[in-house]
Formats: structure tokens, sequence, C-alpha cells
């Protein structure tokens, strides 16, 4: 990508998600991660959740229109799901 269409293209950082912190394999994944990337390693990890499937789809008849997508922003927009991206855009607009 980067020789094709920007030269000027740089990682901003690596950002893990799908993360269990009360897994074995998830805190064996951040170790290597962060061991082989550092500070490219965002520290916001978007965690496993059911809620982002669930907000993916949308019946026709919640909002009287044909299904569509949303983002866990509009879905559930207290949870800490939605707060982990509101951080990371913070994160990257810095």
């Amino acid at each position: 990508m980067k020789n094709k269409a920007n030269p000027n293209l740089t990682i901003g950082g690596f950002l893990p998600t799908l993360y269990q912190p009360n897994t074995k394999h998830s805190q064996e994944v951040m170790t290597e991660l962060k061991a082989s990337f550092g500070s490219q390693v965002f520290e916001v990890c978007i965690e496993k959740t059911v809620k982002f499937p669930d907000s993916v789809v949308v019946t026709e008849e919640e909002y009287n229109q044909p299904p569509y997508a949303r983002s866990i922003l509009r879905f559930d927009s207290q949870s800490k799901y939605a707060e982990a991206y509101r951080k990371l855009a913070r994160k990257v607009m810095q």
C-alpha cells in the first residue's frame, strides 16, 4: 500500500482488538505485542463483547427504515466499549 498509494504512509500504532483480559492467551499476545512493538501499541484495548455484533444489525421496526449498521457509539454510547473507541480517537487526534 505504501509503495503504490502513498509513499509517506506510516503506521500510527497497533490497536489490540477482541482482547479478553481474563484469558491467558490474550495476556500472552499482549505481552508479545508490547515486547515487539513497544510504544507503537495503543494503551487502549478493544475488548471482545457481544455488543459489537448486536450493534451491527438494526431491525426495520426500530427505525422505520431498511436495516442498516450502526457503530457501538450509537448502539451503546455509555458502555466501556464505546469509551475505548473515544479514548482511541482522542489519542489519534493528539
